[in-house]
């Protein structure tokens, strides 16, 4: 039920370490479905840490803090800081259903 408003093409980077110069690294460029809704707003983080967002992604998959994510596909892309649109994902929320047979993912960026 969730999975048919995944309607959207979403690229997801994983974080994967840093390099020699503690700078991020990422894996290979991921084709995600989702739902990409562009809302500013302020979120409390569970270390009661507030950052503003600008948008929610609900994602069919698990994504990662410190990853990225662009609207399209950008996978031809293998640094994420030069797709347009990228952003870094500052806080992620998983939420089973009453049933517990699905799991909406959002992610915050």
């Amino acid at each position: 039920m969730l999975n048919r408003r995944y309607n959207q093409q979403i690229t997801y980077w994983p974080p994967v370490g840093q390099n020699g110069y503690g700078e991020p690294l990422f894996g290979t460029p991921i084709l995600i479905c989702g739902r990409w809704e562009d809302s500013a707003k302020t979120l409390r983080k569970g270390s009661s840490e507030e950052v503003n967002v600008q948008a929610t992604i609900w994602v069919d998959q698990a994504v990662t803090i410190e990853g990225y994510l662009a609207l399209d596909d950008w996978t031809t892309v293998a640094d994420p800081t030069l797709a347009p649109g990228s952003s870094k994902i500052l806080d992620t929320e998983s939420i089973p259903s009453m049933r517990t047979n699905q799991t909406e993912r959002r992610a915050f960026v």
